[in-house]
Formats: structure tokens, C-alpha cells, sequence
């Protein structure tokens, strides 16, 4: 908000929605600034870091007051048993409070990526297998109807070698011209999908995944 200058001691005034994905706050018209944090993610990790996001003071009883976040000093303080006895205390409803570990929470919200991710997967595996058994099948295909020339070739002194490189040869043109218009056709389509979903965090374009792809089926 002022680039290159302090922030502490201005002043921000919290309009009020009027339609905007934003959240009412009654009482805070006006608000100022006494402190400044780091950039957190405060929605879906793929969205990444919010860096608008801003922190207002509460009270117990404010109806925004919905979750505490915790970091205790060591590993054995304040484990979800604990922070249960302390909630029992408080209320003696199990349900009105419930203690979550942060990596718990971090792994639900990631989960359906995660699970995208394995679909994707299998179906990109899936792909591969298909593509290397045509791609096998063509050429036995077509050097059982070159059975004769071969035979011919080998009798005017051509060596298993030369004959091998010979189907190898045929055998690369085939990949690389399939791995040519795989390419460029996939490029394609992600460039265009990309400029639809926006991920900060996640680029489309795994050069490592077309790398990988690309040396198993050479």
C-alpha cells in the first residue's frame, strides 16, 4: 500500500463489501497499523502466499473468533490430548472445541490435488504403456513383411548389425516423429488450459514429467 515507505502508524479504512468476495467486519471502519508480518497462505496451498492478508484485533466473543492457531515451545507441549483437557475445562461440550494438528489440516486441504495427481497418474501411465506397445507392434509388423528384403540384403553381404541399425533407424523416425507431435500438440493445449487456471504455486508445464515421458518411450 505505501511502497518504499513505513507502514506503522497509517491508517486503513475498511470499506465495506458492496458485492466483493470479502468479508463484513462491523466496527472496524478504520483501522491502524502497528505492526507488520510475513506473507502466509490463508486459503488452498496451491493459491500460495496471500499477500493482502490482514490481521485485526478480537475478543473472545466475536462472532469472526472461530479458531486459535498455536505453536507451543517444544514437540511434547500442548499435543491435542492436552489442548483437550484445557477445552473440557472451558466447556463441557466435546464438540463446541476440537484440537487439530496444523499438518493434519494442511493434508485435507491438499488431498484432492494429491488425488488428481494419482489419477492423472495412472492415465498418463496408462498412455505410456499404450503408446510403447503400438509403437512395438507396428515395427514387428512391418519387419515380418520385410522378412525377404532382410533375407535378400544378408545374402549380398549385409551383417546382423547392419540390418539391426536398419530397423533401429526406422524404429527412431517412428518415436521422434510421434514424440514431435506429442509434444507440440500437449504444448498446446496446457498453454491454453494454463491461461484459463491460474495456479501460482503449480506450473502446467512439468518440463521433468515430458522429460521422463519422453525418455521412456525413446
Amino acid at each position: 500500500f505505501w511502497p518504499g515507505q513505513d507502514a506503522i502508524g497509517r491508517t486503513v479504512a475498511v470499506q465495506k463489501p458492496d458485492g466483493r468476495p470479502v468479508d463484513e467486519l462491523p466496527g472496524y471502519s478504520r483501522a491502524t497499523v502497528v505492526g507488520v508480518v510475513s506473507d502466509v497462505i490463508s486459503g488452498m496451498p496451491i493459491e500460495g502466499k496471500d499477500d493482502g492478508h490482514v490481521y485485526f484485533p478480537t475478543r473472545a466473543g466475536n462472532a469472526h473468533a472461530a479458531a486459535v492457531l498455536m505453536r507451543a515451545r517444544s514437540e511434547r507441549e500442548l499435543g491435542p490430548s492436552a489442548m483437550q483437557d484445557i477445552f473440557r475445562r472451558v466447556s463441557n461440550d466435546p464438540q463446541k472445541f476440537e484440537a487439530l494438528p496444523l499438518d493434519e489440516v494442511r493434508q485435507v486441504l491438499i488431498y484432492p490435488l494429491k488425488l488428481a495427481s494419482w489419477v492423472g497418474f495412472v492415465l498418463g501411465g496408462m498412455a505410456v504403456a499404450l503408446s510403447i506397445s503400438g509403437l512395438y507392434g507396428v515395427l514387428a509388423y512391418t519387419v515380418a513383411h520385410r522378412t525377404r528384403e532382410i533375407g535378400i540384403r544378408m545374402a549380398l553381404g549385409a551383417t546382423g548389425a547392419a540390418v539391426v541399425r536398419l530397423v533401429m533407424r526406422q524404429s527412431a523416425r517412428l518415436a521422434g516423429t510421434g514424440i514431435v507431435v506429442g509434444l507440440t500438440l500437449v504444448f498446446v493445449a496446457l498453454k491454453a488450459l494454463s491461461a484459463v487456471i491460474q495456479l501460482r504455486e503449480i506450473s502446467l508445464l512439468d518440463l521433468a514429467a515430458f522429460g521422463g515421458g519422453v525418455a521412456v518411450v525413446a
